[in-house]
């Protein structure tokens, strides 16, 4: 099991490496091929075929939810490659399922990589945002920003923890 804290560091690095937040920026410095899903059960998929990494993202997703399931699937490419392979690949139905390793490795380093820690103190502690006041202000979603919160109280700092709602990507 990866740690948390580790996670947040190997984004760190990335956005670092490449100098941007934003993950289709990202996936294409690293040569990940991303294509339109067509479907209508599926929100995103991944595949290593071929040592090529190839991510599909559903063209019904808005903005903010493609963002989101980018960084979700980058996730995976760092960490569950071996996965993968094979005829499937990595299916998300439902991309927010923080009860398997495998989705709660990928959901941590969705919400590191989709939220700057300054920005996000700034809001809280000058602004006194509401996770929602957050999260509308970020141009993500509630559940990333309460991820990113329980990753800013492990690093020490004050936060209220936050409640995960886990339906956030059925809407």
């Amino acid at each position: 099991m990866r740690e948390k804290l580790q996670i947040a560091k190997d984004v760190e690095r990335l956005v670092r490496k490449y100098n941007t937040r934003d993950p289709f920026e990202i996936a294409d410095a690293m040569g990940i091929n991303i294509a339109p899903l067509g479907s209508t059960k599926l929100a995103a998929c991944y595949r290593y075929i071929k040592r090529n990494h190839f991510i599909f993202l559903c063209d019904k997703l808005c903005e903010e939810d493609e963002k989101n399931a980018l960084c979700h699937e980058l996730g995976h490419v760092m960490y569950h490659k071996a996965l993968a392979k094979g005829k499937q690949g990595l299916l998300e139905f439902s991309l927010y399922d923080m009860t398997s390793q495998t989705e709660w490795e990928a959901n941590i380093f969705g919400a590191a990589m989709r939220i700057d820690d300054k920005e996000l103190l700034d809001l809280i502690y000058n602004y006194g945002y509401t996770k929602q006041q957050c999260a509308k202000a970020l141009g993500t979603n509630e559940a990333y920003v309460a991820i990113k919160c329980d990753l800013l109280i492990e690093q020490g700092y004050e936060l209220y923890p936050q409640e995960y709602d886990r339906d956030f990507w059925k809407r």
